[in-house]
Order: C-alpha cells, then structure tokens, then sequence
C-alpha cells in the first residue's frame, strides 16, 4: 500500500493493537447486547472493509507513490477491518452461557 520499510514495522504492531483493542472491547459488548447483533453487525463491517481495500487495490496498486492518501486510507480500512475480526473472534469462540 505504498509504506516503507520502517512503516510497515509499525503499522504491524498497530494492526496487533487494534485487534487486541477488538478483542478487548467484545468482551463487555457481549454481555450488554447478546451474540447475534454483534455477529451480524460485525459481518457486515468486516465485509464493506474488505471489499473496499480489495478494489483499492486492485485498482491502485501499480501506483502507490503518486497516491499516498489512497494508500493511506487502505490502511484505514485494514485497521477498522482488522479490529472487527478481534472483535467478531471472541464473540464466535465464546460458549452461549458466557
């Protein structure tokens, strides 16, 4: 997405945060609101976030210097998606008496 090297060192750790944030924060939403809507609320985030970075980068991916912001808002993408998938991992794992 058009990162150097150290950039790329540090957006990893920022992608680990965001799911352990995702992680973290399902934790209590589960108890308020219940499975179901979260599953199927997250489902569809995670699906318009992939969708989005998917034609992001189909389209631009030959010209990542000349389109920094388009790079920039993939990795916004990546991190709103990469959040959702914590979040939605806790709630499939969690037994229903949880």
């Amino acid at each position: 997405m058009g990162l150097n090297y150290d950039m790329q060192l540090i957006m990893s750790d920022v992608l680990n945060i965001t799911q352990l944030v995702g992680v973290a924060t399902s934790v209590w939403t589960i108890e308020a609101s219940g499975k179901r809507p979260l599953l199927l609320i997250d489902s569809v985030c995670v699906t318009i976030s992939h969708m989005i970075i998917a034609i992001l980068v189909a389209k631009f991916d030959k010209d990542w210097p000349a389109r920094r912001a388009t790079g920039w808002t993939s990795v916004a993408f990546l991190l709103s998606y990469n959040r959702q998938v914590g979040f939605i991992s806790l709630v499939v794992t969690q037994p229903s008496s949880f």
